[in-house]
């Protein structure tokens, strides 16, 4: 899945800059976490490791898992790659509970 042109500046117009969102962790690598973001679907959401990283997440092994709703703030866009640059807040139902499982979702 990868937004066109207009999804990607409806999905720019429609986001701020500090904006919490819901997401769900889609795809695990060795750079971060990509998510898709629940209010606008078609759009990729990356969240770098390196802003996991005070959470405890250091290694792919130990990122939230796929299916994982997570609550996230809006830190900037990609424009080379149709992204939005995201920063991890929390797993949605708290702490170290298991999150449910969201697999039936396309990626």
């Amino acid at each position: 899945m990868k937004a066109d042109a207009d999804q990607w500046e409806n999905a720019k117009c429609s986001l701020a800059i500090g904006e919490t969102v819901a997401c769900v962790v889609t795809h695990h690598c060795p750079f971060g976490i990509l998510v898709i973001l629940e209010q606008i679907p078609d759009v990729w959401g990356v969240i770098e490791r390196i802003g996991m990283e005070n959470d405890g997440y250091r290694t792919p092994e130990e990122y939230p898992p796929v299916g994982s709703e997570l609550a996230a703030t809006v830190v900037g866009f990609r424009d080379y790659s149709l992204q939005v640059e995201l920063t991890m807040l929390k797993r949605m139902g708290g702490g170290d509970e298991q999150c449910s499982d969201k697999s039936s979702r396309s990626a």
